[in-house]
């Protein structure tokens, strides 16, 4: 089977959508690739944390702010999920939610993650997260108060989180 048949076959046999909360718990620290480049402008990253806001603030939640930190680590994972034709919460290395957030820098008391696959734009990605209860759940946690988006092609990773 070619790449490209292998991937889409994988794709339609993965859930589009996954949702993690994590306590935080001591683990060692694994190292993430690079974070490739955030595209900006209509559609991209950099409006989803508006988007996000408008959802918590309809909900009566309040704001995240964007963290570099957790961009990174959510970035490096998008892309990573992409690179290496895989989907979940656990890198093929072994890293986590938690083990990615601590190597990009980022101290925490509270982390929750969501990815998506198949989605173009960041109100296709928010619009499908919000449908679904256990991502609705991770974008209205009243105690986070930062975020962190990633974007490599159709595949979306948000990260939040309060710090300690």
């Amino acid at each position: 089977m070619t790449g490209l048949l292998r991937r889409l076959a994988l794709m339609l046999l993965a859930a589009p959508l996954a949702a993690c909360l994590v306590v935080p718990i001591p683990i060692p620290i694994s190292a993430i690739s690079a974070p490739v480049a955030v595209a900006s402008g209509p559609g991209s990253t950099e409006e989803f944390g508006v988007l996000l806001n408008r959802a918590r603030a309809a909900e009566g939640v309040g704001p995240v702010v964007l963290n570099p930190s957790l961009t990174a680590a959510a970035q490096a994972q998008a892309q990573d999920l992409v690179v290496n034709n895989y989907f979940s919460h656990t890198g093929l290395n072994g890293s986590t939610v938690s083990s990615r957030a601590r190597a990009a820098g980022y101290r925490f008391c509270l982390i929750a993650e969501n990815i998506a696959n198949g989605r173009h734009s960041a109100a296709d990605v928010l619009g499908a997260w919000q449908a679904s209860p256990g991502h609705r759940h991770n974008n209205m946690l009243p105690r986070v108060n930062e975020y962190g988006i990633g974007h490599y092609q159709s595949t979306w990773v948000l990260l939040l989180g309060r710090r300690c």
